[in-house]
């Protein structure tokens, strides 16, 4: 059984995500979600938001995303820039 990890917090995240630099909360990036057009209450389930040019290796952290088990989703906004929602 693969069991995916529910309660998600800050310091879990950092552990499993140990060089990536920047995790943001998804409260914190109100004017990323209004400048992409993005109804950020689909997201009101979920906490952070990994952004593909600030993470280095892109399928490093989703190899560490999956080997950990987190539930996470890929989007891309209007600049086709992917992003990780938490």
């Amino acid at each position: 059984m693969n069991l995916k990890i529910i309660d998600m917090n800050y310091e879990k995240l950092d552990s499993i995500l140990q060089y990536v630099e920047e995790i943001h909360y998804i409260t914190d990036c109100e004017v990323f979600f209004k400048d992409n057009n993005i109804d950020i209450s689909k997201f009101k389930d979920n906490k952070f938001i990994l952004f593909e040019y600030t993470l280095g290796n892109w399928s490093h952290v989703t190899r560490l995303l999956n080997e950990s088990n987190v539930d996470y989703s890929i989007h891309t906004d209007e600049m086709e820039m992917d992003y990780i929602i938490i």
